[in-house]
């Protein structure tokens, strides 16, 4: 490079920058932090910074200048990363916030503001506590002692406060924030509002405990996930008894070989129907009687 003019660096569509920062520099100005492209001997073209300073014989007399040049790859990485983050917090349908460690919020999304009623220039700048009901105090701790270690909590299931007073379920994520050191120095939450869902999930209980017959729903291993009062009353099991449990414990065990056949045929075609269709199956009561 040395003796070769220093235009092999600049792309052609920037003929022009380079008449103009010389002359700058004939004029005697320092030219810092100016921001543009270059190429590398590849041909690929970079982003860099320069900071361009004249050079000066003995006699004050201008004879050249000297360029610190700064790769700016991977900063421009990075801001593009940004912006593309901050357009996804912006426009999420989650309410997104962000928190200092010692629980001062940084950032208030869109529809946090929707979610709780608070203005971004309301909330950012202030305790967190104001969202939590006096009886979800003691939870924190524990959250920020988690966090505090590098660890993440998915689907927290707790109650937050609106603006105006009132309380409603949410379900959160949490993760650490950290410098570039690597310490934490807060955290970022993504709240759902569970009203609507809590409101579903309730229907769906009335109308399994209004129903007079026993209900007993599966996963696909077999497991007995949900169960209602007249289950309870028929197989004669408390309802913690028979949640976790293999749904055999209802079955006689002449069955239990069948069984899992007769499930794993369900799933490969999981239409609604009967299953033991035409089999005069027996419950299995706790009180080991079998009844039909």
């Amino acid at each position: 490079m040395i003796g070769q003019p220093f235009s092999i660096l600049i792309p052609s569509e920037n003929a022009d920058e380079a008449a103009h920062i010389l002359g700058k520099i004939r004029d005697g100005h320092l030219v810092e932090h100016f921001e543009t492209v270059r190429i590398r001997k590849d041909g690929s073209a970079f982003p860099v910074s320069v900071t361009i300073s004249p050079i000066h014989d003995l006699t004050g007399v201008h004879v050249g200048a000297s360029v610190i040049t700064r790769d700016m790859t991977e900063l421009k990485t990075s801001e593009v990363r940004n912006a593309l983050l901050a357009s996804v917090v912006t426009s999420s349908s989650d309410a997104i916030v962000s928190f200092a460690y010692d629980r001062i919020i940084t950032s208030w999304n869109p529809a946090a503001e929707q979610m709780y009623g608070y203005s971004a220039e309301e909330m950012i700048g202030q305790p967190f506590l104001v969202l939590v009901p006096s009886e979800k105090l003691n939870e924190l701790d524990d959250l920020r002692e988690k966090i505090g270690s590098g660890q993440s909590i998915l689907n927290f299931e707790t109650v937050r406060l609106r603006k105006d007073g009132s309380a409603f379920p949410i379900s959160m994520n949490i993760s650490p924030n950290y410098d570039l050191t690597g310490d934490v120095t807060g955290w970022s939450a993504i709240y759902r509002d569970m009203t609507e869902l809590k409101k579903a999930e309730q229907k769906f209980h009335d109308i399994l405990e209004s129903s007079p017959d026993a209900m007993v729903i599966i996963d696909k291993t077999g497991i007995i996930a949900i169960v209602n009062s007249q289950a309870e009353k028929v197989f004669g099991y408390r309802r913690d008894e028979m949640l976790g449990q293999l749904v055999e414990l209802l079955l006689p065990s002449r069955f239990h070989a069948d069984w899992p056949g007769e499930l794993e045929r369900f799933f490969v075609n999981p239409l609604v129907r009967p299953m033991g269709s035409g089999v005069n199956s027996m419950g299995d009561a706790r009180t080991d009687e079998s009844f039909p």
